[in-house]
């Protein structure tokens, strides 16, 4: 292997590494991620209130 044909495969294979990476990113926009790391989102809460029957939002 010359040179040429060593610098040419890392170039394919940081590309398809980049590449990979950028479509699992897209594939998971959106998506609760959930491990040991990191806690589940709590679900958010109505806005809208009650005071004596009369409804209001914050």
């Amino acid at each position: 292997m010359n040179t040429l044909e060593i610098t040419r495969n890392r170039m394919r294979k940081q590309a398809a590494l980049s590449e990979a990476q950028r479509l699992m990113a897209k594939a998971y926009r959106g998506v609760e991620y959930i491990d040991a790391h990191h806690t589940a989102l709590k679900p958010e809460k109505a806005t809208e209130l009650r005071y004596r029957g009369i409804r209001y939002s914050i």
